[in-house]
């Protein structure tokens, strides 16, 4: 079976891949395909989350997660689930989104992290599900000069 998909990508229009808060996270789906190829839906999401972790000294796990985007769209596609034809060569589908103000810093710890990511899932009628991530590291610097414990 010949393949239809060649590339299928998340590309971020500040290739650093660093973003603060207030900034807009913008980029393209970027689609590679060698023949036509039926399509139901291209849908992309945003993600921000932090999770702990814990273990307690009699091995009980305390968990607990938080979400601070979660931001869906849909790319391609309609409701009627009427398949879209793509022709062969490459396909571009844009997005642009502000981050919202106050988000903490990309973090990883012995307990816990803070990340951020897209996703990206491309659906074709026969129910295959393309899939692809891509992360992006948000830094919320802290002006100490304005935080009234450290300075007295």
């Amino acid at each position: 079976m010949p393949r239809k998909l060649l590339k299928f990508l998340i590309l971020f229009d500040n290739t650093s891949l660093l973003y603060f808060p207030g900034q807009f996270l913008s980029g393209r789906v970027l689609l590679q395909l060698q023949h036509e190829t039926p399509v139901l839906s291209l849908h992309f999401n945003v993600m921000g989350e932090g999770v702990v972790q814990v273990r307690s000294a009699r091995q009980e796990r305390t968990y607990d997660k938080e979400n601070y985007i979660d931001f869906r769209m849909r790319l391609l596609g309609d409701s009627d689930h009427e398949p879209s034809i793509l022709s062969p060569g490459i396909h571009s589908f844009p997005f642009k989104l502000g981050l919202p103000l106050g988000l903490p810093s990309t973090f990883l710890g012995r307990y816990g992290w803070i990340q951020y990511y897209c996703k990206a899932a491309l659906r074709e009628p026969s129910g295959l599900i393309h899939k692809n991530h891509q992360v992006f590291i948000v830094m919320n610097p802290i002006d100490l000069n304005m935080e009234p414990s450290i300075l007295s």
